[in-house]
Formats: C-alpha cells, sequence, structure tokens
C-alpha cells in the first residue's frame, strides 16, 4: 500500500519536478496540437455519454454537495468522523479551484478550439473569455483534488481513485477542451496544492482527519 505522504514526496523530488517539466514542454511543442486535432477528426462530440462524464469535474456540483455534506454532519452529527473530512474535501476543491481560476484568468491559454478554429495556440496572457480559459483544467482540478483528499482519508484506495481520475479526466482531451499539457500540468499541480493544505492543517492542528 502507497501512502499519499510517500507519494506527495516523491512528487516534490527535485527529479521528477524535472522530468515532469521536461514532459510538459515535450507535449507543448510536439504532442498537444496533434493529438487535438485527431480527437476533433474523431467527432467524439458525437457521443453524449462522454459529455455526462466529464460533468463529473464541474466544481459548482462537487463543491455545493460537500458544503451541504459537512453543514449536515457539522450540525447533526458533530461528533462522526466525517464533520472534519467532509470540510476538508470541500475545501480541498474550494481552494484549487480557486487558485486555477486566478491562473486561467492571469495565462490565458488558448484552448484547442480556437487552434482547429483559428490556429490561435499559447499563453495570450489576463484573457477573460472562456476560449482562452484552457490551462489549468477546471474539471482536472475538480476530479483530482477529490482524488488527492479521498486518498488521505482512504489511503488503502490511492490507486483506485487515481485510476478512476484519470478515466474522468480523459474526457476532456477525448472532446478536445484541453490539450494533453493541460491536463497533466493541471492534475501535478493540484495533488501538491491538497497535499500543502493537509500539510498546513496538520501545522495548525485543524481539522483532524
Amino acid at each position: 500500500m502507497y501512502k499519499p505522504e510517500r507519494v506527495f514526496s516523491w512528487m516534490i523530488h527535485p527529479v521528477v519536478i524535472v522530468l515532469y517539466v521536461v514532459a510538459l514542454v515535450l507535449c507543448y511543442i510536439y504532442f498537444d496540437k496533434a493529438i487535438a486535432v485527431y480527437f476533433y477528426q474523431m467527432d467524439l462530440r458525437q457521443f453524449a455519454w462522454l459529455s455526462v462524464v466529464s460533468l463529473l469535474g464541474k466544481w459548482q456540483i462537487a463543491s455545493f454537495l460537500l458544503f451541504i455534506m459537512a453543514l449536515y454532519f457539522h450540525f447533526f452529527r458533530p461528533k462522526s468522523v466525517w464533520k472534519n473530512r467532509s470540510w476538508f474535501l470541500f475545501l480541498c476543491v474550494i481552494i484549487t479551484n480557486i487558485l486555477a481560476s486566478v491562473l486561467k484568468l492571469v495565462l490565458g491559454r488558448a484552448r484547442p478550439d480556437l487552434w482547429i478554429d483559428a490556429h490561435l495556440y499559447g499563453f495570450y496572457w489576463f484573457k477573460f473569455h472562456r476560449p482562452y480559459w484552457s490551462f489549468p483544467s477546471g474539471h482536472t482540478t475538480t476530479i483530482f483534488s477529490l482524488v488527492a483528499g479521498l486518498s488521505i482519508i482512504f489511503p488503502r484506495y490511492l490507486w483506485l481513485f487515481f485510476i478512476a481520475g484519470l478515466c474522468i479526466v480523459s474526457t476532456r482531451i477525448l472532446l478536445y477542451h484541453h490539450y494533453l499539457s493541460d491536463v497533466l500540468s493541471t492534475l501535478y499541480l493540484t495533488v501538491i496544492e491538497v497535499g500543502l493544505l493537509k500539510y498546513f492543517l496538520n501545522q495548525k492542528h485543524a481539522l483532524k482527519i
């Protein structure tokens, strides 16, 4: 069994960071556009079930349900272990999505649709329109904030959560809403953010999970 702390330590190892950055740069230069065009030509958006699966990454839905869940345990079952767990998962989703939203606006990365329709590719900085919000992926942020949070609560199922999360966020690439590098980099950043959140809560002795 892999402990989340061990995985987090591995992910912030300098060698791993360098290798991951190199992989992302290679994706950006050589693979992103080709993969997006390939799936555009496959026209997978005609399959409604892929869009339904993709909806699982909507942060508004996840945060609302977790907030209601947290309120329930806070007021009606305050002694339950799920009181703190619910608040923790809620914080995982909210904090990572706030950071992702700020990065979206600042970086302004053009979505695959803009490459396909107008050959616009790359970062255009400080854009306030959805077509320029390709990175970070909001859906990937939501899914992997939950994957990381649930893995901390249930470390035995870490790899099950990870595989399920990958299956869901892969729809963002299949439906060419995001580039491969968007999803891979967002996944990494989100796990790091949740790990830092857990570390901060431990240091402050808050929300014992």
